[in-house]
């Protein structure tokens, strides 16, 4: 195991061809996980001048960081049009996959990153809005499922998420919203892809610049 995980990504997708025992061993959600979130080999030694880069052309934002993995958005101009394509990264070994552009002909897309702790899966929610202020449109990108295909869900609560990185706790995503031109905290729950309102106290108020931070509670 130890042997695998030591191997670039292109060289695991040619070891699972060798043999149905490697398939299956490969395949284990277990070492998907750990080889996703494994540390660089000389991780314990951390030199100022080493500088980890990704080819991302053009606008970037992160939407989210999660076991050790980076989700950037990178938004690519053709033909007049804005194509918002996620892209998984991890900085400890410098690799990143691109995934599927959202499915959407909508200009204003918001997306944050997420992780389910029980089925061990990595998730992009991406909202997208129309002619209304409140992001109508809502669908997910399950990781590690075989073949990347974004499917819509529902949510029962209009709002307008912010623009901000989400923070992910125990499979809770927790980020900036405006319901109703009230500032609230969304919480989406990974696992059962379903909202909910997060009260705040209003003498606490929310600025136009706070993040959702963890604090590590």
């Amino acid at each position: 195991m130890e042997i695998f995980l030591r191997l670039p990504a292109k060289s695991i997708a040619k070891c699972r061809c060798v043999s149905k025992l490697w398939a299956s061993l490969l395949c284990l959600s277990y070492f998907k996980e750990l080889f996703l979130t494994r540390p660089c080999e000389n991780s314990t030694h951390i030199a100022a001048n080493r500088l980890t880069t990704f080819p991302i052309e053009g606008f970037f934002d992160i939407i989210g960081v999660v076991r050790g993995l980076v989700c950037l958005i990178d938004k690519q101009i053709s033909k007049g049009r804005t194509k918002t394509v996620p892209v998984i990264c991890n900085p400890s070994t410098g690799e990143s996959l691109p995934l599927p552009p959202v499915k959407t002909r909508r200009a204003t897309v918001r997306s944050f990153f997420g992780y389910d702790p029980v089925d061990k899966q990595f998730k992009v929610l991406s909202m997208t809005r129309g002619k209304s202020m409140a992001f109508d449109e809502h669908q997910i990108l399950t990781l590690g499922t075989g073949k990347l295909k974004w499917k819509m869900i529902k949510c029962c609560i209009p709002h307008y998420p912010e623009y901000g990185i989400g923070i992910c706790i125990n499979g809770g995503l927790y980020y900036r919203a405006t319901v109703q031109e009230v500032p609230k905290i969304i919480s989406f729950h990974v696992r059962s892809e379903s909202f909910r309102i997060i009260n705040i106290d209003m003498d606490m108020g929310l600025l136009d610049k706070t993040n959702v931070l963890n604090c590590g509670f």
